[in-house]
């Protein structure tokens, strides 16, 4: 973090479990105020490296897609088939994640070049088994869980460093190796994800370090375990709620 860069303490407000843990969240100084040092430094590093990082995936997710396809077509064995089903998954996989989640979130709308994967026109393919469950049990480890916080409809933050200290409370990581982050679009890092959603994946990747000791040092548990030990939290916790409140519970939770 920049040395320029100083915080105050603000309230947070009141989750919906009735607590707001430390009950303060971080804010930039009168000083820092016109600059979101993180957000700041990296958005202004954005350009043309990420173009050729989601345009270089993006041709291996097709060559996979070819590769799949024509496996899956002249396959006279199971082991030949199921390489083509596991290269077409990885192609559909990339496609919905780690290029197409940021391309609709508009990582990529300010960029030269990047035509391509402009929010408004970008598209992928429909539902496919394996992707859609790789998917949910990314995403569900990112936002529930016994610990994660959540607020009653229509509840607004106080402030700017109000809402980033929301984010925080709200949203779990995991720790996964770097390939399976990208299999994952970078959701790995749903804290990130969710302070700056039009960031690309692997700028999350890059700013979490940093983001996490922000986060410590204003006494924020920066939630960070495993993808099978947050999986298991995550449904643990759908099923007491289950059990204790009913689907509507289930629901709200999840929504």
């Amino acid at each position: 973090m920049s040395p320029s860069v100083q915080w105050i303490l603000v309230p947070l407000p009141t989750s919906r479990r009735g607590s707001t843990r430390s009950g303060w969240s971080s804010m930039r100084s009168r000083r820092a105020r016109s600059h979101a040092h993180v957000r700041t430094r990296t958005f202004a590093r954005l350009g043309a490296e990420d173009v050729r990082y989601v345009k270089r995936l993006d041709r291996l997710s097709r060559s996979l897609e070819l590769v799949g396809r024509t496996l899956i077509h002249v396959s006279l064995d199971p082991l030949t088939w199921s390489a083509g089903v596991m290269a077409l998954w990885l192609h559909k996989q990339l496609q919905a994640t780690e290029i197409g989640h940021a391309a609709l979130h508009g990582a990529y709308d300010k960029l030269p070049d990047a035509e391509a994967f402009a929010s408004k026109t970008f598209a992928w393919d429909v539902p496919e088994t394996l992707r859609d469950l790789c998917t949910a049990a990314t995403i569900i480890c990112g936002h529930v869980g016994p610990e994660v916080a959540s607020w009653p409809e229509g509840t607004k933050s106080t402030s700017r460093g109000a809402w980033y200290a929301m984010q925080i409370e709200a949203t779990n990581n995991f720790e996964v190796p770097r390939p399976v982050s990208i299999l994952c679009g970078g959701l790995a890092k749903q804290i990130e994800h969710h302070l700056f959603p039009t960031l690309p994946p692997e700028r999350l990747r890059q700013i979490a370090p940093e983001v996490r000791k922000i986060a410590e040092r204003h006494g924020f548990r920066y939630r960070s375990e495993s993808w099978g030990l947050t999986l298991n939290k995550a449904l643990g916790h759908v099923n007491a709620l289950a059990e204790s409140e009913g689907a509507h519970a289930v629901l709200r939770e999840v929504a």
